[in-house]
């Protein structure tokens, strides 16, 4: 995969080792998951080129960060209609049988995440389309499980950011749980529409090379090694 047949762009340069414009895996992975990785080779067709830059790679994380959201979705015990995965799985093995359409393939999986968000708020019953996410998933070698990360924050200034806004903590703290206890204070002031205290928290958080999006099922927040 990483070769991919040779045409691997570094920006609009050619990644090479003589040139010196290269990224190893090892490098990737310091910043981004490995179903971003997967997800960014698997998105271009492997006869033709593929750029790596940090804006690609990013839209990738966010992808991988919505089918983990799609599977871990609680699931509802319902009568009513499920999702039908079957028609996804029949489309991913056309997809899969022409000339190795993983593009394709990633889309799929896309849409079956998709339908399984919109069908969890109807309160269907989703486990079964759940369970076709991860087996299509799996082959394209997803895992779509939530990744652990290794913070580097420095403690000092994690305990500066927790005092300013009021959150409880120690020595003993977990560092994650810090971060949660903020994100919990953002949600109040966005509730108390307080928009100016919840921006200062993104942008403190942001100073420390933790970024948080909101979507539809909630909160989320990711660190990036500056």
């Amino acid at each position: 995969y990483w070769i991919h047949n040779g045409m691997m762009q570094l920006g609009e340069d050619k990644m090479s080792k003589s040139s010196g414009k290269l990224i190893t895996i090892s490098e990737a992975l310091e910043n981004y998951s490995s179903n971003a990785l997967r997800l960014w080779v698997l998105s271009s067709h492997y006869r033709g080129p593929i750029t790596y830059s940090d804006k690609i790679i990013a839209s990738m994380e966010r992808g991988a960060e919505r089918l983990v959201r799609a599977i871990k979705v609680a699931q509802h015990e319902s009568t009513a209609n499920s999702i039908n995965p079957q028609l996804y799985k029949e489309q991913f093995i056309e997809a899969m049988n022409d000339d190795f359409n993983t593009p394709q393939a990633v889309a799929i999986l896309f849409d079956l995440a998709r339908d399984i968000n919109r069908g969890h708020d109807e309160k269907l019953d989703t486990s079964k389309a759940q369970e076709m996410l991860g087996e299509l998933a799996s082959v394209l070698g997803l895992t779509l499980e939530i990744e652990a990360v290794t913070l580097d924050v420095p403690s000092e200034k994690l305990a500066e950011l927790a005092a300013k806004y009021g959150v409880d903590s120690d020595e003993n703290t977990d560092i994650e749980q810090i971060i949660q206890s903020l994100l919990e204070r953002r949600a109040s002031s966005r509730k108390e529409k307080n928009w100016q205290a919840a921006d200062a928290i993104r942008n403190d958080l942001k100073g420390l090379s933790i970024s948080i999006e909101d979507t539809p099922e909630g909160t989320v927040w990711r660190y990036r090694k500056p």
